[in-house]
């Protein structure tokens, strides 16, 4: 079989300032298995091949000029997948919506090549085994706000414990304010008044009479001239909020895991957006590449004394 991969002598890629490229590539990569992709590149012969991806970033070009096409920012999915390949993994809400955010791309992109009236040959055969996923989307919709803050519906319990949590902190917040002003009449707060320890509002007493207050000392400030108490009748109100604290959290994982393993269902469409994404990423820094040189399309000549050599990646695939 003909090796269609060429090695060039070092020579030769001084003379091409073929360094220059590979920086100019890198800067321009956001991806690291790109900027692994850029250092492996090597110079081939195959014209079809040639073709192929000087027509792609030709595409890319001039799909890249209309208002329509959706701006590109890299996201790195590798991880999330390795995640969703793993039995009861769950998500982090980051990894949640760095999925969100490449598929809605993807889908917007995808939806350009087809409303667009041209024939981006290339970038469809690029694009052949990737389709619209609005599931993905309407999931992560139908639990978090525009805000990408979890709803309260997002489950019935979570809904019920968000309740009886915000009614238990406005119950404790009444009785630390009325404590405060009995305190504050008497004269035995320092000029700060109140703080928070570990998410619990405290009193900010002056150390002297720290004695005459009911309560937990949670911590003094480091003069020592302050002390920092808990009253006595937010105690045990505040230790029934930590147990509803940790039960919505708890509630939160089970709905992480519920999205979790309904991703992994669609692990294949998240591959290919992948897929996608890093292809894009590449276009990208040869776009800018060209825009350094002004580089235009050139045209291709494989006479016996130049068997018109490109710079291609090595076939590293990374659809995993």
């Amino acid at each position: 079989m003909i090796n269609k991969n060429l090695k060039i002598d070092q020579k030769l890629k001084n003379e091409l300032e073929f360094n220059k490229i590979i920086k100019i590539l890198n800067e321009n990569s956001k991806s690291e298995f790109n900027k692994i992709r850029i250092n492996n590149i090597e110079v081939y012969k195959d014209e079809k091949e040639i073709n192929y991806h000087l027509n792609c970033l030709d595409e890319f070009k001039f799909i890249k000029s209309f208002n329509e096409y959706p701006r590109f920012k890299y996201i790195d999915l590798s991880d999330c997948i390795k995640l969703l390949k793993i039995s009861n993994s769950i998500l982090s809400k980051d990894q949640i919506f760095n999925i969100y955010d490449a598929v809605d791309w993807a889908n917007s992109f995808l939806n350009v090549l087809k409303k667009l009236n041209f024939d981006f040959q290339n970038l469809k055969i690029l694009t052949k085994d990737i389709f619209i996923n609005k599931n993905i989307i309407k999931s992560i919709n139908n639990i978090f706000t525009s805000k990408r803050i979890l709803k309260d519906k997002a489950s019935e319990k979570l809904f019920k414990l968000r309740k009886s949590i915000q009614k238990l902190r406005k119950k404790i917040t009444i009785i630390f304010n009325s404590q405060k002003k009995i305190y504050k009449q008497k004269g035995f707060l320092s000029d700060i008044e109140e703080s928070f320890y570990e998410g619990i509002m405290v009193l900010a007493i002056s150390s002297e009479y720290k004695r005459k207050i009911k309560g937990i000392n949670r911590r003094q400030s480091k003069s020592g001239s302050i002390s920092f108490i808990e009253p006595s009748g937010c105690v045990e109100y505040n230790r029934d909020l930590a147990i509803l604290l940790d039960e919505e959290n708890k509630e939160i994982k089970k709905i992480y895991s519920k999205i979790t393993n309904d991703f992994s269902n669609q692990i294949y469409d998240i591959i290919n957006f992948n897929f996608l994404i890093e292809e894009i990423d590449f276009l990208t820094a040869k776009n800018k590449l060209s825009e350094l040189i002004n580089g235009v399309k050139p045209i291709i000549n494989l006479s016996k004394k130049c068997k018109n050599l490109r710079c291609s990646s090595s076939n590293i695939s990374h659809r995993k």
